[in-house]
């Protein structure tokens, strides 16, 4: 995050492989020694494909449905949603950054933002048109970028949300820069 490429072992042992994962035996957790945040080691992470399985979403048994996601996930994730809400100008412009099948992006708009979704999975971009389109929701889905569009659309957003996404993303400073 800090843009310091030194990272010191800070944990090395068991660690589950997500909510619904299974028990790796050995694993390691890096900590950046400029800003102290710590993640998984690439080694021990799943593949990016791997998320976009039909046997991934059956392993979460998850549906495609936003109250499907609600019910699995985070008691704490869903309270950010809840309080996010109040912060959004009526008319303010968001980007949702790795937008998924769209569910953030679609509080977002119901609150009444104009949104732009994002993300790099044409398939999961139909999804969130298909499903905004069901609710009557205006959000512009895009398979693109977060550099595309900060060339395309630099200083256009009030907010610009980015949630659950950097555990799945390859290099974290592209991402933030």
């Amino acid at each position: 995050i800090c843009g310091a490429r030194e990272w010191d072992l800070a944990y090395k042992g068991p660690i589950r492989d997500g909510a619904f994962g299974n028990l790796l035996q050995q694993a390691e957790v890096g900590r950046c020694v400029g800003c102290g945040v710590e993640r998984l080691a690439e080694e021990y992470c799943l593949s990016d494909a791997a998320y976009a399985t039909p046997e991934y979403r059956q392993k979460l048994k998850q549906g495609l449905q936003s109250g499907d996601y609600l019910k699995m996930h985070n008691p704490l994730q869903v309270h950010t949603l809840r309080v996010s809400k109040p912060l959004l100008k009526h008319d303010a412009i968001v980007a949702d950054i790795g937008c998924g099948g769209g569910i953030l992006s679609e509080s977002v708009a119901k609150a009444g933002a104009s949104v732009v979704g994002i993300d790099t999975s044409t398939e999961l971009v139909q999804i969130a048109r298909h499903h905004a389109a069901l609710k009557n929701l205006e959000i512009r889905y895009e398979s693109n970028s977060v550099s595309d569009l900060a060339q395309k659309e630099s200083g256009k957003y009030d907010v610009v949300l980015c949630m659950d996404l950097v555990e799945h993303v390859d290099d974290i400073y592209e991402l933030l820069s």
